[in-house]
């Protein structure tokens, strides 16, 4: 299994959904900011409103910088990964992913049930503990990523993973953002 794998498995699932913007490969700060300006005006042009685009860029630009600064390193010691944005009339979908060790999994499958509970205020609640404890620390707060999308989206996050090779896995989440 390879990220162009995973991403036309995907695109396999659309359905009514089209694309909007997918890249996979190396990731780079200047990559993600060309995207993202990419993302904006495709977004825009459906007639959505601003707001909706707002929320589809903070989706997309958690799932990115995730990318970026958490991956397990590939070929040439490089962050890579994959995104995929698409959209129906209902929603746009973001996928995102990247290789981890295999030994993170179980984790990170547990912080996303744990997010995915929470709701309204304890969300809220938690995205605070988790700044306050981060800086603290001297490093971002484990899993404040994942409480940031969920309060972006609003709706539970899915993960999962495929197997990439020995000791590491293609980690896959996703995400909805309503159009309505």
């Amino acid at each position: 299994m390879d990220f162009e794998k995973v991403v036309q498995e995907i695109e396999n699932e659309q359905g009514t959904f089209v694309s909007v913007l997918k890249y996979h490969g190396a990731f780079h700060q200047d990559l993600i900011h060309r995207m993202l300006d990419q993302l904006n005006e495709r977004v825009l042009s459906t007639g959505d409103e601003k707001k909706i685009a707002a929320r589809v860029y903070s989706v997309v630009y958690e799932l990115m910088n995730n990318v970026l600064f958490h991956a397990k390193l590939f070929q040439e010691n490089e962050a890579a990964g994959f995104i995929v944005v698409r959209r129906n009339d209902a929603e746009y979908k973001i996928d995102s992913g990247n290789l981890i060790d295999t030994t993170s999994e179980e984790h990170i499958k547990s912080i996303v049930s744990e997010i995915n509970s929470m709701a309204g205020q304890i969300l809220n609640e938690e995205h605070t503990k988790r700044m306050k404890h981060g800086l603290q620390e001297g490093k971002v707060g484990e899993g404040l990523g994942f409480v940031q999308l969920r309060k972006i989206v609003d709706k539970p996050l899915a993960v999962r993973f495929s197997y990439f090779a020995e000791h590491s896995s293609i980690y896959t989440v996703t995400c909805a953002v309503s159009r309505v």
